[in-house]
């Protein structure tokens, strides 16, 4: 996923060690943020966050033996994948508004599109916005 690839900093031209840690940076800075320890839905936010931390780590290539990741079956890694992401969006969206750019939306697969369906009522209580185009 190349949006958290950049979201934590993760590069191939760094060693495994540089993107754990800048991967674990990017974690904590958002983590310990202060207006996000100060949002109305904190606690729920930032346990979700640590729940699903391997998840989001996983999905830039951070894996480690112990994790949740590790533990689930394809259904949970799919479900969780979608409930990490969902609430990344919505953490970030407690510092600053987010507005997310969907790009030839009318090739959505049907998890795209059933993941923002999902996530639209969480999306909806927080600063955050879309827009969808379609480029010809």
């Amino acid at each position: 996923m190349v949006f958290l690839k950049n979201y934590f900093k993760q590069s191939f031209e760094n060693t495994e060690v540089q993107n754990i840690e800048s991967f674990e940076r990017k974690y904590l800075d958002l983590y310990n943020d202060k207006r996000l320890i100060k949002h109305e839905d904190a606690s729920q936010i930032r346990g979700e966050l640590s729940r699903t931390k391997s998840i989001l780590a996983a999905q830039v290539g951070i894996n480690s033996s112990s994790s949740l990741w590790q533990q689930l079956d394809a259904k949970g890694r799919y479900q969780n994948t979608l409930a990490a992401l969902s609430n990344l969006i919505i953490a970030e969206s407690c510092l600053q508004p987010v507005v997310l750019e969907l790009e030839d939306a009318h090739r959505f697969d049907q998890d795209s599109i059933a993941f923002l369906q999902d996530s639209a009522p969480s999306f909806a209580k927080t600063e955050f916005g879309s827009i969808a185009k379609k480029l010809l």
